[in-house]
């Protein structure tokens, strides 16, 4: 499977967008309306200036071609604040980064958005009363961590007034997943477990199959192991939490884990962890920051990154279980 190639291909048609995407807005252009769970968003023409709240509204924003003002910094340890798959996007500019210590609405204004974009931000709601009354609002339908990332496709290219450039990123991204599929087939039914935000004495598992990451991690073919479904919830209902004497009930066919390289560290060190079959066995597959937000923040460009990074490592762990 040559991901590159179909990568390099995806980069081009947002760059080609780029170039055809207004400059100005067009006044004269009909009302969109967006419908989301907080309220409407009523854009007037085609945005000129764009805000983004998440991460994955300023990448959807970038492969539908329109450079964000500004967006948050990634998460803690992707270096530079900026994922690898979004610095490709940028084609080496340095976007304008919220600070998270700072008011947010003040920040946001300053930058005199036409349209702001929040399809996955999980701090909207108490603030966007006062972000509506600076620009329109587009953001999510049923929650942050609800609308597949499709939806948020669709959501923002449909503001965007790109709606037809919308689905062809999500058919290029769906296909690339297929391709990885059919180019390793040993991952067919395969089971995953994945381990998330290692502390000091135990970690999180995802326990539901709706969780953000198992849904994309469900699309290379692997399942949930369904063991880790049946455990107890715990203060985040998509979750388990397991003490680091018990992290060897995680063993299945194959464990990823999620987080810092201290966390990770943190995780591999315990005796019950180093001894389940996953680790000594090869089918352990960690993910540093990076790996793990293109799971939880997924776009199409995100995927494809995770595919091409993912998929040969999935397949051989896959590969691995079934010997």
């Amino acid at each position: 499977m040559n991901t590159r190639i179909r990568t390099g291909a995806l980069v081009g048609t947002a760059s080609a967008l780029l170039l055809a995407t207004a400059c100005t807005a067009d006044a004269t252009a009909p009302v969109i309306s967006v419908e989301g769970g907080l309220g409407t968003a009523k854009i007037h023409g085609k945005p000129r200036t764009v805000v983004a709240l998440d991460n994955a509204s300023a990448d959807i924003a970038l492969s539908l071609g329109f450079e964000p003002a500004a967006m948050p910094a990634a998460a803690e340890g992707v270096p530079g604040g900026i994922t690898p798959w979004t610095q490709t996007a940028l084609s080496g500019k340095h976007p304008h980064l919220l600070r998270a210590d700072g008011d947010l609405v003040a920040q946001v204004a300053s930058y005199k958005p036409d349209v702001i974009l929040a399809t996955r931000d999980r701090t909207l709601d108490p603030v966007y009363a006062k972000l509506s009354a600076i620009a329109p609002v587009v953001h999510y339908i049923k929650g942050p961590d609800a609308d597949p990332w499709q939806t948020s496709t669709r959501v923002i290219a449909k503001a965007l007034d790109v709606k037809d450039q919308g689905e062809q990123l999500i058919s290029a991204a769906e296909q690339i997943t297929l391709d990885a599929r059919a180019a390793f087939p040993a991952m067919a039914g395969t089971r995953f477990n994945l381990l998330v935000s290692p502390m000091p004495h135990g970690v999180g598992a995802v326990k539901s199959r709706e969780d953000t990451s198992a849904r994309v991690l469900r699309k290379f073919g692997i399942k949930l192991n369904e063991l880790t479904t049946q455990l107890p919830g715990a203060s985040n209902p998509a979750r388990t939490y397991l003490d680091y004497a018990d992290v060897g009930r995680a063993d299945t066919d194959v464990v990823f884990a999620a987080g810092t390289p201290n966390a990770l560290a943190t995780l591999e060190k315990a005796p019950a962890f180093r001894t389940m079959r996953a680790v000594t066995e090869g089918r352990y597959i960690p993910l540093n920051p990076a790996l793990a937000e293109a799971l939880a923040e997924p776009t199409p460009h995100s995927i494809e990154w995770a595919v091409e990074e993912l998929a040969p490592k999935i397949g051989a762990a896959a590969m691995a279980a079934r010997a």
